[in-house]
């Protein structure tokens, strides 16, 4: 039986209209509705991508209010109203969306439909990273516990800090069919670090949620990193100081603040993070102005510079001015800093010589040589190389040795430096030219990474020719101009492989280049790896034209990722598959609805004395703990949890 109401396309009411005798056609208008959507698969959340309010009430009135007026056959249309735990998991879900995309009347929309629901913190985090001040005004004008008190409740631990969210104290008999909001979280500082300022004050201001003494800490420091000076003091309680805010990380134009109001002068640790931070931009004056403050340096200094004085060092480097770097490595704490790193340094791109490479400052890099910095040539060489700074690299193979330059080639034709590999072209001579192995996998990595004008550059002036690495990789990645290029004018062609990466990529278009004109075909791998990445095109392809097929890891993949779509389609084709893989791990952002597909077509997966399933798992996000409630008041089992 159909749910009493499915809502008729204008389309078909229209068609059937034309038709004669069309008043005995009426009846059918509901079953051709519903026969051409809404898809069994498209949850309103997902619906609400398409910024569609006309879809919105399709599905809304396709869906039923009772378990007892589901349709017969599987949708989510049957839970969205019917099911009180997937209700609450597509409010939040559909709210999210709204709020991303600043859709004030679809949020409208969504509170005039759904009642008796909390709009979680993610909804405010949102919309307030991205700028949405009038979404944020909705909430809490609609917002039913924006009036009471609110409990403080603490969230996952990001980035060393712990953001809390407000929830309102209010009774179910006290909310009744309105929606509360739970302000804070993050909110505060997305608006700050994302300079919208406005919203920033408004959320001070309007809120519900209040800020404790850390949250006001971490909104005066982010706004004191963006830099914003005048928002930092918008957020400075009264009687306080902008120096026990501004030391862990103060921006330039904050560092010149303080100095002209004393702070730095009067916190040795400001002062030390403050040449850190003018090292970056290379103000050497006011690095000697700071330093004079607190010269000469105490018997027991209070605080120990070294570590700044390091990690300034670092940020002179790559900053590129030699005078800074100078000044630095020979003041007497950069002396000790230099004498414990040359013992205990790693090699790496971290390096200093590395630093000054990867931005091509050839003086510093001098300088660095000069001093005995410069033992980490090879990391050096190749970010001179993937910044393209053919100097800096002439430079390093005039004054080091190097075993090889094979790494250098394969970089160069990585990132498409075409006049770096004409200079190894030229300038190494026909005997040293035996000794580059590596540059015959110049073409395969220029191919991979899609350069043609350098896979073409190579193939004219080179003879080392490539492998079948170039053709695979190529259409793995989705580069069919290099593909038919080297399919052209190439002879050593490609493996399944191609196909099969082509596939689980989702490159379509690739894929059936290769059917048409290559003849090496593919492997199950292809609807597989397509299937588990969510490329049902693709898979509905390969199921018309290709004669491989899938396995079960297909279905299991497809389930696993939550590509609901792909795993009805499967299971529409394959109906005798059951998942035999040992633990099926449900991964967001739709584990609600590949759990209420499986509830209905493998029911048996939920006994958990039936050791012949699999173990169910299910990944969970933040604040969603709608799937755990429903498999409890469901099933009487409580399923493994894994927060991601």
């Amino acid at each position: 039986m159909l749910p009493q109401l499915v809502h008729q396309l204008v389309s078909v009411r229209l068609v059937l209209h034309e038709q004669a005798n069309s008043h005995r056609l009426e009846h059918l208008g509901s079953v051709i509705s519903s026969f051409l959507g809404p898809s069994p698969t498209l949850s309103l959340s997902y619906a609400c991508r398409f910024n569609s309010l006309q879809l919105l009430n399709w599905i809304w009135a396709s869906s039923c209010t009772s378990p007892d007026t589901r349709a017969p056959n599987w949708t989510l249309n049957n839970y969205l109203r019917s099911e009180r735990q997937y209700y609450l998991w597509q409010f939040r879900k559909s709210a999210e969306v709204a709020a991303e995309c600043g859709n004030v009347d679809m949020m409208k929309w969504l509170f005039g439909h759904f009642s008796n629901c909390f709009v979680p913190v993610g909804v405010v985090e949102a919309a307030a990273k991205k700028g949405h001040l009038p979404i944020l005004k909705f909430l809490l004008e609609n917002d039913a516990g924006r009036h009471y008190p609110h409990s403080h409740m603490p969230m996952v631990v990001t980035g060393g800090i712990v953001p809390h969210q407000s929830v309102p104290e209010i009774s179910d008999e006290e909310q009744g069919e309105g929606i509360v909001v739970h302000w804070g979280g993050r909110s505060m500082l997305h608006s700050i670090e994302q300079k919208h300022v406005e919203i920033a004050k408004w959320l001070c201001q309007n809120s519900p949620h209040k800020m404790d003494n850390d949250e006001i800490r971490w909104a005066v420091e982010y706004s004191l990193r963006v830099p914003d000076m005048e928002l930092a003091r918008f957020f400075l309680p009264q009687g306080r100081s902008i120096v026990e805010f501004s030391h862990d990380d103060p921006d330039p134009e904050v560092v010149e603040t303080l100095l002209e109001e004393g702070y730095t002068r009067l916190d040795e640790h400001c002062a030390a993070v403050s040449i850190y931070m003018l090292a970056r931009v290379g103000r050497l004056d006011l690095m000697h102005r700071i330093v004079q403050l607190h010269s000469p340096p105490r018997a027991r200094p209070r605080f120990d510079w070294s570590s700044e004085w390091f990690f300034a060092t670092k940020e002179a480097c790559k900053f590129g001015d030699v005078s800074v770097v100078k000044w630095l490595m020979e003041h007497p704490v950069g002396l000790r800093v230099a004498e414990a790193y040359q013992h205990h340094h790693s090699a790496g791109p971290e390096h200093f010589f590395c630093l000054a490479a990867e931005g091509g400052h050839l003086a510093v890099m001098k300088y660095l040589d000069e001093q005995g910095y410069s033992d980490n040539f090879k990391d050096a060489a190749v970010l001179a190389v993937r910044n393209n700074h053919l100097d800096t690299l002439k430079w390093l193979l005039d004054t080091h040795d190097f075993h090889t330059y094979g790494f250098m080639v394969e970089e160069a034709a990585r990132h498409r430096r075409i006049s770096i590999l004409q200079f190894f072209h030229h300038n190494i001579s026909s005997g040293d030219r035996e000794f580059l192995p590596p540059f015959r996998h110049a073409i395969d990595v220029a191919a991979t990474n899609g350069h043609l004008d350098t896979v073409k550059w190579l193939h004219e002036t080179r003879s080392d020719g490539c492998t079948s690495l170039a053709m695979n990789s190529a259409a793995g990645n989705g580069h069919l101009d290099v593909v038919k290029w080297l399919h052209a004018n190439r002879t050593e062609g490609c493996t399944t492989r191609a196909m099969d990466r082509a596939a689980g990529n989702g490159h379509l278009e690739m894929v059936e280049w290769l059917h048409r004109n290559r003849s090496e075909g593919c492997t199950t791998n292809a609807m597989d790896l397509a299937a588990a990445n969510g490329y049902l095109k693709v898979v509905k392809w390969l199921y018309v034209n290709r004669s491989e097929g899938c396995t079960v890891k297909a279905f299991e993949k497809a389930m696993q990722n939550s590509h609901l779509r792909v795993a009805w389609w499967l299971h529409a084709r394959y109906p005798k598959w059951n998942p035999s893989i040992d633990t099926l791990q449900i991964k967001p952002p739709d584990q609600f609805d590949i759990l209420l597909f499986l509830d209905e077509h493998f029911p048996n997966i939920y006994d958990t004395q039936d050791y012949d399933q699999p173990v169910l798992a299910v990944v969970t996000e933040p604040d969603d703990r709608h799937a755990m409630t429903w498999m409890r008041e469901k099933h009487n089992i409580i399923i493994e949890d894994h927060d991601p």
